[in-house]
């Protein structure tokens, strides 16, 4: 993770509190230059790298690459800061060094701490206050407008499409507890906001695409055609350790971002941030609405400028768990996970007790985990009040993978099988009118009610 602090405009008591406990949390910080040093010096030892003034384009992205590199291999093994003099996002070396590290190091994350801008600080020393439109240029054509308390955005928008812009982003209350930034403009506007507009030349107006990909229960030949055809279309392919081992033989010509469980939240971010200008897919095992990453992934999008975005669905765990033990979900069902990491328990027992009352057939995901050992035995308690103990019960363990184990048995049973079951598997119990036949579960339709065979 690489962090942009802005030290403000030069004065040690104008830095920010985020900024100071940025610098005291980052494994290594570096400044480009003596100023930034002295103003870092209390906080942390700085790396003072070359940025020397020179007109030389070949020479100056040369340089650039090669201090890209210094900072990039240690963002790789933790969090690192470069600070710089004012706001790292206006006119700094900075918005040079994040455009190289993302273009050459794409798995790297990236985030900014604001400081005082220079603007601010002439308008406070000499007292002249900045109360209507102005205009901040380093000479160049202005591609980008911010409009300040915009009371009708929409409208706005409107108004600077004409003048050639057609990138816009929304944001109110920024920092604040309620804070929203999104690409969908309203009709209304917030006392706290701004519209940002940024003309696109024609052409160059980002083309990226971010695929959402249920890759299926495990097996390659699990995944979908549509599935295939993203992947190997995707520039970026982001997902968890395990579930990219498991199509390895087929995203050998793409770029790799991988992380393990905990990280979905990174991963989101990752995918939406390369997904402007890339073809990007991020996986989730079997489909991305079952439990997956659809839902976090969209959340993020919300928040950015418009990007192209595809969900593709996959096979679930849940379909090729019932496929292996026959026929015990081709009446209502529901599905429960047990995991209460994002959703508490009490709401979890409650969901397990009005779906086992009506006569759901009940699948399981996420029955035991190693520090989360007893919520699947509160689970079958809860379902033995309302089911007798001869009810089916189907336990899937690691479905179409290397191991694969399939036990069909019974409710009054099924402790017997605690060892075994973890987070890859699915179990699954049948409602009052399944049975158990020749090692598989049946859960009639109710054909039988209607017609003789």
């Amino acid at each position: 993770m690489l962090i942009g602090i802005g030290l403000g405009p030069g004065n040690p008591d104008l830095l920010t509190l985020a900024a100071v406990k940025a610098l005291k949390e980052s494994r290594k910080v570096y400044v480009p230059g003596k100023m930034a040093a002295e103003l870092v010096a209390p906080y942390a030892k700085a790396d003072v790298l070359d940025f020397p003034m020179i007109q030389d384009e070949a020479e100056l992205s040369k340089l650039w690459e090669t201090n890209a590199g210094i900072v990039a291999r240690e963002a790789e093994k933790g969090t690192v800061s470069f600070a710089v003099i004012g706001d790292p996002n206006f006119f700094s070396t900075f918005s040079h060094l994040r455009r190289t590290i993302k273009e050459k190091y794409p798995h790297i994350g990236i985030t900014t701490i604001p400081g005082v801008s220079a603007i601010t600080a002439q308008a406070s020393r000499t007292n002249i206050s900045i109360e209507g439109s102005f205009i901040v240029s380093d000479g160049s054509p202005a591609d980008t407008k911010i409009i300040l308390k915009t009371k009708n955005p929409q409208k706005a928008k409107e108004e600077l499409t004409k003048e050639g812009f057609n990138d816009f982003i929304y944001a109110e209350r920024l920092f604040m507890g309620n804070e929203n930034v999104t690409c969908n403009i309203p009709e209304k506007g917030d006392y706290f906001s701004m519209l940002v507009a940024r003309r696109y030349k024609p052409g160059i107006l980002p083309k990226g695409k971010l695929y959402i990909v249920g890759i299926g229960p495990g097996a390659v030949e699990q995944l979908t055609g549509k599935a295939k055809n993203a992947l190997a279309e995707s520039e970026y392919i982001i997902g968890n350790g395990t579930y990219l081992d498991q199509i390895a033989e087929i995203t050998k010509n793409s770029k790799i971002i991988r992380s393990g469980m905990g990280g979905e939240i990174e991963r989101a971010r990752k995918a939406v941030e390369l997904g402007r200008d890339h073809v990007v897919s991020i996986i989730s095992g079997g489909d991305a609405n079952v439990y997956g990453m659809a839902g976090l992934v969209l959340e993020v999008a919300e928040k950015e400028r418009e990007i192209d975005i595809e969900v593709i669905p996959g096979v679930t765990a849940l379909s090729a768990a019932a496929s292996l033990l026959g026929a015990p979900l081709v009446n209502d069902f529901s599905v429960i996970s047990l995991s209460d990491l994002l959703t508490g328990i009490e709401t979890i027992k409650h969901r397990l007790n009005k779906a086992a009352e009506a006569d759901f057939a009940i699948a399981i995901y996420n029955p035991k985990s190693r520090n989360r050992r007893h919520n699947f035995e509160g689970a079958i308690e809860i379902i033995r009040k309302y089911r007798n103990d001869n009810t089916p019960v189907g336990i899937v363990k690691d479905a179409t993978r290397e191991g694969e184990t399939v036990i069909a048995t019974t409710l009054g049973r099924v402790m017997e099988y605690n060892d075994i079951i973890d987070m890859s598997t699915i179990v699954l119990i049948g409602n009052s009118e399944s049975r158990l036949w020749d090692n598989r579960i049946i859960t009639p339709r109710g054909y039988q009610r209607k017609y003789a065979y």
